[in-house]
């Protein structure tokens, strides 16, 4: 209690907006090898198209979270896996907030490497000794 009255009173914490940026890089980083687990070797449209066990066109939580029970029943494992984790790796990649994952979403799953690996090649030039 005295530290969080010290930190509310002396630190300045920044707003919300400033922080989000940081916040969508660490839940994209966090989240790539999770999904990279879920497509396997497929491509991303083979892999669209055996998660979306309706044919809807969008995967679902329960879609998600199956696959995620299968791929620990072929490891043997007894993980349970959380529906939070389900709700991070939908957040990862649902553009348009409406709790599902369209195929176009879904093809954004190539781009997350990507785009860390720029950042982080960016950060570490940018610390770099000048010559």
């Amino acid at each position: 209690e005295p530290l969080l009255s010290y930190v509310k009173k002396n630190v300045q914490v920044p707003e919300l907006e400033r922080c989000l940026p940081a916040k969508n890089l660490i839940m994209e980083t966090c989240m790539k090898a999770e999904w990279r687990r879920i497509v396997g070797d497929d491509d991303l449209e083979t892999a669209f198209k055996d998660l979306d066990q309706d044919g809807s066109g969008s995967l679902c939580m329960s879609e998600i979270h199956a696959k995620l029970l299968r791929l620990e029943e072929e490891r043997d494992s007894s993980k349970d896996v959380s529906v939070q984790l389900v709700n991070l790796l939908i957040q990862c990649l649902d553009v348009d907030g409406n709790g599902q994952i369209s195929l176009e979403e879904f093809s954004s799953l190539a781009q997350l490497g990507e785009r860390s690996a720029a950042i982080a090649e960016a950060q570490r030039v940018a610390r770099a000794p000048e010559p």
